[in-house]
């Protein structure tokens, strides 16, 4: 026994059945409208919002990382306050480029360089943990 609904479905199959069946240059036009339509759209807009998003999480990544990075360098300034100013400063030279494909590739060169700064961080850190810790020997206070 078949529900109201499954009578709809079947009824709205067969009646599009018969619509294609009759008039094949409908579903051409409607094709070749919809495609036109999808041709004719601006995808600018999108590329510049995931190249926006791509950007912000490497800032994110990069903020993230430098956590890591708690000592001072000879100045006295943590590495940590240096790599966020650098980042920042490199990030508004790069603010109004507009071509999609020279920010793309500084995302990935940007993305690169914060793989490559970790996997060393993490291989020298790994290094130190795996070597035995030497006390100095004491000084005399004679």
């Amino acid at each position: 026994m078949r529900t109201a609904t499954s009578k709809v479905i079947a009824q709205g199959s067969l009646a599009a059945g018969r619509i294609r069946g009759l008039n094949t240059d409908l579903d051409h036009l409607l094709g070749s409208t919809v495609e036109q339509k999808y041709r004719q759209k601006d995808t600018t807009g999108v590329q510049l919002q995931s190249t926006r998003t791509e950007a912000i999480a490497l800032y994110r990544h990069i903020w993230r990382y430098s956590r890591l990075f708690v000592w001072q360098n000879e100045q006295g300034k943590p590495w940590r306050d240096v790599l966020r100013n650098s980042a920042r400063q490199e990030y508004d030279l790069a603010r109004h480029e507009q071509d999609p494909e020279l920010v793309s590739r500084m995302i990935v060169s940007g993305r690169d360089a914060v793989h490559q700064v970790v996997d060393k961080f993490m291989a020298k850190r790994d290094q130190l943990e795996q070597t035995p810790f030497k006390p100095a020997p004491p000084e005399n206070t004679f």
